[in-house]
């Protein structure tokens, strides 16, 4: 009687990880993914691009990748609470390091209608709405308008900081951030947003 294995194929580019979103690969796939750190966000969550697009990337390894760092990282994909596609890397070898990719001007209404996931982006628009995060107060909000489109920006709160979040309201800013296409965290799905580092 024959045996049967079944083997599954290793996925080696972002736009192979970024399939498993439209049902083309499973959630537990392994991956083998080497690019560069376009973005280093917190938690030992990174957006590596490969030259096949951007993918999500959250590390259980010791190893911290900074933004610029040319990596390859090994594990499996998986789709987190809010349907978010990203890889979970047990494994991360710094290679070399370099430039992250420069941010590129983009439209709040392409990120609101998620045309724009884990790019690094500038973005300006009028600050409607503004708030401290209710449960990690280590994050506020901004509310950003540009047009007739909304976009959440999320901001660390810095220690001893001086500026209170609501003096940002009703003032026109200019943010510098990734494109988060669902909230990383466990508190609120707020949709696409634009992560700061400050």
């Amino acid at each position: 009687m024959p045996i049967f294995t079944f083997v599954l194929a290793t996925l080696g580019t972002t736009a192979e990880i970024n399939l498993q979103r439209f049902g083309a690969s499973e959630p537990g796939e392994p991956f083998s993914l080497t690019g560069t750190v376009s973005a280093a966000l917190f938690n030992a969550h990174y957006i590596i691009e490969d030259g096949t697009g951007r993918a999500h990337v959250r590390s259980k390894s010791s190893t911290a990748a900074r933004a610029g760092d040319r990596v390859t990282c090994t594990g499996f994909t998986s789709v987190d609470v809010y349907g978010e596609n990203q890889a979970i890397a047990t494994n991360v070898s710094v290679l070399g390091h370099g430039e992250p990719p420069p941010p590129r001007t983009e439209g709040v209404a392409r990120i609101a209608r998620g045309e724009a996931n884990f790019a690094n982006v500038m973005i300006e628009g009028l600050v409607v709405g503004c708030f401290p995060d209710d449960i990690d107060f280590n994050w506020n909000y901004l509310i950003l308008r540009s047009g007739g489109s909304f976009i959440y920006v999320s901001v660390p709160r810095a220690k001893g900081e001086s500026q209170r979040i609501e003096d940002f309201a009703r003032t026109t800013v200019s943010v510098r951030g990734t494109v988060i296409h669902g909230h990383c965290g466990a508190r609120r799905v707020i949709g696409p947003h634009v992560e700061t580092s400050g």
